[in-house]
């Protein structure tokens, strides 16, 4: 939800903190809509990531890995409705940044079992 320097210094601080203990980070770059971490981000409000500022973010932070959005959706209910995702910047991003690690949020399914589980103790998300 930062602008792009904001995001870089802060991320940047948590990367050195990180690595000083062992711990690799994950950057993000773009914003997706919806509700993630207590930040809101409406439709109107969601960026793609921008595939020219990814090769500047991730030298200038040190992450290990880059969560870029494309349109995904995040959460137990991604891909409800027509999603919209954007291939051509994932592909622009996987050009400017070979081999490194991209992370896809809501690019993955919640394993029926655990969908029982949780909606067997009081959680509801059907379908995910």
């Amino acid at each position: 939800h930062l602008p792009f320097e904001e995001n870089i210094k802060l991320t940047r601080q948590v990367v050195e903190y990180a690595h000083d203990h062992g711990v690799v980070v994950e950057g993000e770059l773009g914003r997706l809509a919806g509700v993630e971490d207590d930040v809101k981000v409406g439709d109107d409000d969601a960026l793609y990531t921008d595939p020219n500022e990814v090769e500047e973010f991730v030298k200038a932070t040190g992450v290990d890995s880059l969560a870029i959005a494309i349109g995904t959706s995040h959460g137990a209910f991604k891909f409800k409705g027509e999603p919209h995702l954007r291939f051509d910047i994932l592909e622009k991003v996987s050009e400017k940044l070979p081999g490194f690690p991209i992370v896809l949020h809501g690019a993955s399914s919640v394993m029926p079992e655990y969908v029982q589980m949780i909606n067997q103790y009081g959680g509801n998300i059907p379908g995910a």
